[in-house]
């Protein structure tokens, strides 16, 4: 980014879960490529404060997905930092292993995640909250490489994927 002439400050050094440094903004597009079975342990505490006292309104409100998987906590944040007002509309990619796509019972956190992204319903303290414009996925797609070539030679299957949102009128 720095390279490409971008406002080094915009590079925070943090832990993105527990301490959100960009809980003030917004962004047209955000890319990532978030840790595969990362266990959010150290993070537990502030999250599930953070989901409490935010509620419906918070990055964390569709649940809470299992302590050794926290990739689906990853497209959470970046999903709540897409910017709603923005004249073009707003676009994410994540790259994500295949546990995202099939991982959790219906009604637990990666399950409660996945349809918050797919339906804009999240379950949020028992309530449904509806307020924003459905279905935000625009692709999910399974890479079929070899393992030589997956997920940057690691031999992990990647499942990229992209949301995006129109502008609300």
């Amino acid at each position: 980014m720095i390279a490409k002439g971008q406002d080094p400050s915009n590079i925070r050094l943090g832990d993105t879960l527990a301490d959100d440094q960009f809980a003030d903004r917004k962004f047209d597009y955000c890319l990532a490529n978030p840790p595969y079975g990362f266990d959010w342990k150290a993070s537990e505490k502030a999250v599930k404060a953070e989901r409490q006292a935010t509620g419906a309104r918070g990055r964390f409100a569709a649940g809470l997905p299992k302590i050794g998987d926290g990739q689906m906590l990853f497209l959470a944040n970046m999903v709540s930092k897409m910017n709603s007002k923005s004249a073009l509309g707003s676009r994410i990619a994540e790259v994500h292993n295949g546990s995202s796509l099939f991982t959790g019972d219906a009604g637990q956190g990666e399950s409660n995640i996945r349809r918050w992204v797919i339906e804009s319903v999240p379950q949020a303290h028992g309530k449904e909250v509806r307020e924003e414009p459905p279905n935000r996925v625009e692709a999910a797609w399974k890479m079929r490489a070899g393992p030589s070539e997956s997920a940057f030679r690691s031999g992990l299957q990647t499942t990229p994927s992209g949301c995006g949102q129109e502008p609300w009128s």
